[in-house]
């Protein structure tokens, strides 16, 4: 029986033999095994691009509603 680490040397050696095609397939596969790893963000913390940037600025804080003039 091959070790953890034989099995990685082997299938490293083997990787570079592989059509293009067959290494996205590959690379497709470990992203969709490794995808359930990481939990999902929850709703709560997702922000907008442009609800961050605002809130990062500051924006929309002042209470003024014209600020274009400023």
């Amino acid at each position: 029986m091959m070790t953890d680490t034989q099995q990685f040397n082997q299938i490293t050696l083997l990787i570079p033999n592989l059509s293009p095609h067959y290494r996205l397939k590959l690379l497709e596969f470990i992203v969709k095994t490794l995808e359930p790893t990481y939990p999902p963000e929850p709703e709560a913390e997702k922000i907008s691009g442009v609800s961050f940037l605002l809130s990062i600025a500051g924006q929309g804080k002042s209470g003024k509603h014209d600020v274009d003039e400023l």
